[in-house]
C-alpha cells in the first residue's frame, strides 16, 4: 500500500509541474498580446493625427501633413511643436497651428523644415514626427518626410 501512495505523490507533483508550465505559457502569451494591442492602438492614433487631425479649422486640408503642405513656402528654416495643451513655434513663423484634440493626450507633433542643400533654398525638406509619452520615456511612433518647393513652372 505504501508503494502506491508514493506513486500518487509523484503523479501529483508531476501534474502540478506541468500545470505550472502551461499556466506560465498562457500568461506570457496574454502579456504579449496586450503589448501588441497597445502598440497597434498607439500607432493607429499617431496615423490618425498625421492624416486626420485638423490644426487649422479648414476642412479642405485635414491632417498634419495636409496642414503643413498648404502653408506658404518659407525659405528660412522653421519648426513647430504641438500637444493637447501647448503650441510652440520658431520665431517669425507665418502661421500658428492649433493644439491637438483632447483625445490625443500624451502625443506630441514636431514639424521641422530646412533647405535641401544644393538647391539654392528652393526645395525644403519637411519632417513630421509624432511621438507618444510612455512610462519609460517618449517614443517616436510615426515619422514622415516630405518636400516643399518654391519652383514655379512656366
Amino acid at each position: 500500500m505504501k508503494r502506491q501512495e508514493g506513486f500518487v505523490l509523484i503523479e501529483m507533483v508531476l501534474a502540478v509541474f506541468i500545470l505550472g508550465i502551461v499556466a506560465a505559457s498562457y500568461f506570457t502569451a496574454q502579456a504579449t498580446a496586450f503589448k501588441g494591442s497597445y502598440y497597434i492602438k498607439e500607432k493607429s492614433n499617431a496615423l490618425t493625427i498625421a492624416q486626420s487631425e485638423n490644426l487649422s479649422g479648414d476642412e479642405q486640408y485635414p491632417g498634419i501633413i495636409g496642414y503643413v503642405h498648404k502653408q506658404p513656402y518659407n525659405a528660412a528654416p522653421w519648426w513647430f511643436g504641438v500637444t493637447t495643451s501647448n503650441v510652440s513655434t520658431s520665431p517669425g513663423l507665418s502661421f500658428t497651428p492649433a493644439v491637438l484634440a483632447a483625445g490625443y493626450a500624451g502625443f506630441t507633433v514636431n514639424v521641422t523644415a530646412s533647405a535641401l542643400e544644393g538647391f539654392n533654398s528652393d526645395i525644403q525638406k519637411i519632417t513630421v514626427v509624432i511621438a507618444h509619452s510612455r512610462p519609460e520615456g517618449t517614443v517616436d511612433v510615426v515619422s514622415y518626410l516630405g518636400y516643399s518647393t518654391n519652383i514655379t513652372r512656366s
